[in-house]
């Protein structure tokens, strides 16, 4: 294989179960890979993966996709390595009615309120979607609807037990799997114009720059996912909502919520700008806020935007 000169030609050649020559070219790029976190080995010859990964593939992703879904789906991007997939997509064009972009190795994910967002190659999903909507309808409950969204696609791969911490990050077990950031600009001529990251740890073990509680897929089931047939069905999910959002049945909306709802009933802290209290969860309202109840209180109250923790027994 001496004739691979990329980084990214001899990651997925290991992927493919292929074994890579020793020449002094290949020592420097294997090295660089290996520095990702990839444990690759050797014996006289060649340089060989033991475990099995799933590169990403643009090919495999959209033949599960419906054909009105690829139609949506016109600028469709894998990267090998950004430092947002969020950032790197803002710089595409948005002429497209959806655009997709995916990375193997994300060295600088955000997540809200500025939160860093760790993932290492080949990993986990790393993928923003970017669209523009001339709605007035529904719009603030995009992160929330993506939330569900991640729900069902995990959910039809097997994954029965997410929960949602209001507004948008999945849990599994009590632990954080995944985290969903959506930016939006406005533009009187164009309408919203909305870019959605989301973050799904899938096959991570272990990440010691992770500084909370956290799990992925294979840790929780024990065994190796395919990261390709994971983001089809997100993609599905994600795709029929935000191309539907004006015609949101509310009341389903609500229904599927109260059944992911990791904060309702629980003590909680409440995080804004200017303050911080203790409340008590108690679902949402049909405009995507959190009702909370205070202490000694049976008046509801709307959360519009707040960090919410979990209040320690």
């Amino acid at each position: 294989m001496n004739d691979l000169k990329t980084e990214y030609d001899l990651f997925k050649a290991l992927c493919a179960a292929e074994k890579i020559n020793i020449t002094h070219s290949n020592k420097r790029i294997i090295q660089k890979i290996r520095d990702k976190g990839l444990i690759i080995h050797q014996d006289k010859n060649s340089f060989y993966l033991n475990e099995i990964f799933f590169a990403l593939s643009e090919t495999e992703i959209r033949n599960a996709l419906s054909p009105a879904h690829n139609k949506l789906l016109q600028s469709f991007e894998i990267l090998y390595k950004t430092d947002s997939t969020n950032k790197s997509i803002a710089c595409t064009s948005t002429e497209n009615n959806f655009s997709v972009l995916l990375t193997e190795y994300q060295t600088a994910g955000q997540g809200r309120r500025g939160k860093k967002w760790f993932s290492p190659l080949a990993a986990n999903i790393c993928l923003s979607i970017q669209f523009q909507s001339d709605s007035f309808t529904n719009l603030n409950l995009i992160p929330l609807l993506t939330a569900l969204s991640v729900c069902n696609a995990l959910n039809k791969n097997g994954i029965e037990d997410c929960r949602i911490k209001w507004p948008n990050d999945i849990y599994l077990e009590g632990k954080k799997l995944a985290g969903i950031l959506v930016e939006n600009r406005y533009n009187k001529l164009k309408g919203s114009h909305f870019i959605v990251g989301i973050g799904i740890n899938v096959n991570m073990l272990t990440n010691p720059d992770i500084d909370q509680s956290w799990t992925s897929l294979q840790s929780h089931k024990k065994n190796l996912f395919n990261r390709n047939k994971i983001i089809s069905a997100l993609l599905s999910e994600t795709l029929s909502t935000y191309n539907s959002i004006d015609n949101i049945n509310l009341d389903k909306f609500e229904s599927d919520w109260r059944q992911h709802d990791f904060l309702y009933g629980s003590a909680i802290n409440v995080i804004e700008e200017n303050r911080t209290y203790s409340a008590i969860a108690h679902g949402i309202s049909s405009d995507g806020a959190l009702l909370i109840k205070y202490p000694d209180s049976d008046t509801l109250n709307k959360v519009y935007s707040a960090d919410v923790s979990i209040k320690p027994a």
